[in-house]
């Protein structure tokens, strides 16, 4: 089998044999159109208008409106971690959290490099 080198594509000198379109035999069944005609064309004929009611959509809330002191939103409590009725300890204003790293993990951060 020979290849011949045409734009960069590898081609077969031998091409493959194209099959012949040939006539589909007759297995005797006739293809048939299964949906019965209901004679559907004088439904395009006469064009349906527009009754005079018109729909109006209606106006979504402002924001004023939505979170106004007359209307509250509701969430069930089985959606809470804690309990509404205990509220998270306090902390010291003047307590600051310890950001540095203790001498162990620095070292291990050290020799993990």
């Amino acid at each position: 089998m020979m290849f011949v080198m045409k734009s960069r594509k590898m081609i077969s000198a031998e091409r493959k044999r194209q099959m012949k379109k040939g006539q589909v035999p007759d297995y005797g069944i006739q293809a048939k159109d299964g949906a019965p005609d209901m004679k559907l064309g004088d439904l395009f004929d006469e064009p349906v208008l527009p009754q005079d009611e018109k729909q109006i959509a209606l106006k979504p809330p402002s924001y004023e409106d939505m979170f106004s002191s007359d209307k509250g939103f509701y969430v069930d409590p089985q959606y809470f971690k804690e309990q509404p009725d205990q509220l998270p300890p306090e902390y010291d204003e003047d307590e600051v959290p310890d950001y540095e790293i203790n001498k162990e993990d620095l070292n291990n951060q050290i020799l993990n490099k």
